[in-house]
């Protein structure tokens, strides 16, 4: 997928001068990595906000940053928000280039469960594990990872080994030497749970029914 977002480079840092950025509508923002220098730079509040908002592929792209006419190629590695408004406060982004590997996280996107049996008849996915860390060239970084549960049965489970991954893909995880340390679990299928007389009665005094009652009571003592 190509996304362009254009930039300016910024000269002003600092606490103060990115205050007056955001009020400007502006969001300062980073590109760092790839061994060169990094560059301070200002994005577009709405540009940014929308493309946010609108490609849930933005996060597992390769993004072209236009800085005059100069280019680099990036990815979003993290975003800080306001902690009370959630508004994008700064964005940093990672260079990336055809020679060199990139880390960075994939959600998983569980498939086919309407035609696992179990699951229809009302069992229950566990998803213990939803995003994983890559390690890929920026070509080879997929948008998402597919996990089947069709398949799925109450006797197996699907672990980060099991997962399949295109070409020239790997898991951070399982690079390691004790691959098998940390060859987690990343969905199971569980018996739909019943509700017993207890759990009916914690309900009950949720829906506030039996206070009610005990304030009626106590009314008709009072009186």
């Amino acid at each position: 997928m190509s996304i362009t977002l254009e930039a300016t480079l910024r000269e002003d840092t600092g606490k103060g001068s990115s205050r007056r950025l955001r009020r400007a509508l502006g969001i300062p923002a980073i590109i760092y990595g790839a061994n060169k220098n990094p560059i301070s730079i200002t994005l577009g509040f709405h540009t940014l906000a929308h493309l946010l908002e609108f490609n849930e592929e933005v996060f597992t792209s390769v993004i072209a940053v236009n800085i005059g006419k100069k280019k680099e190629s990036v990815i979003i590695k993290a975003l800080q928000r306001h902690p009370s408004t959630t508004q994008v406060t700064h964005v940093d982004l990672l260079r990336v280039d055809s020679k060199h590997t990139i880390t960075t996280g994939v959600q998983l996107n569980f498939i086919n469960d309407t035609d696992n049996e179990l699951l229809r008849l009302g069992a229950l996915l566990n998803q213990f594990i939803t995003n994983v860390e890559v390690v890929c060239l920026a070509k080879d970084l997929p948008n998402k990872i597919d996990v089947d549960v069709s398949d799925l049965t109450m006797e197996t489970i699907i672990k980060l080994s099991d997962l399949v991954l295109s070409e020239g893909v790997k898991l951070k995880v399982l690079m390691h030497a004790d691959a098998d340390l940390h060859d987690q679990t990343v969905a199971s299928i569980s018996p739909q749970r019943k509700i017993s007389d207890d759990d009916m009665d914690d309900i009950d005094g949720v829906d506030g029914v039996d206070d009610v009652e005990e304030v009626d009571k106590e009314e008709e003592s009072e009186d």
